[in-house]
């Protein structure tokens, strides 16, 4: 797997697939996940309030963004409780995303880690 950081902004990317992390308790719905879910007409939050995002480690929900956004899809994938947190935690939804996505074929990905995220480490 090929793993290149980027500083470029998310809303500009032009990736087969965007993934965001969503904590359980939902309070990393600050930032880009605000962004993109302004740019994809709340459709992010459409789906928080019908349950069908909930955080829950290993939840992976797939949206077609329709041109909303430059990224052609955009992959929520839940982390489970923020507190545990960690490099591992990035290392096992890498994972589990790449596997989702292949099963798709969809060959590469963007993943975007709220900031909040990274400063923790």
């Amino acid at each position: 797997m090929d793993i290149q950081p980027t500083i470029d902004a998310i809303l500009e990317l032009e990736t087969e697939a965007l993934v965001i992390t969503i904590s359980q308790d939902l309070n990393s719905r600050k930032g880009i996940i605000d962004s993109l879910d302004q740019a994809m007409n709340n459709a992010i939050t459409d789906l928080i309030e019908n349950q069908e995002i909930t955080g829950k480690q290993g939840e992976i929900t797939l949206l077609h963004t329709y041109g909303g956004i430059p990224p052609k899809r955009l992959v929520v994938v839940g982390i489970g409780k923020q507190d545990n947190f960690n490099i591992q935690t990035i290392r096992r939804v890498s994972v589990e995303v790449a596997r989702f996505l292949q099963k798709r074929r969809i060959g590469e990905f963007t993943m975007a880690l709220p900031e909040q995220q990274i400063l923790d480490f």
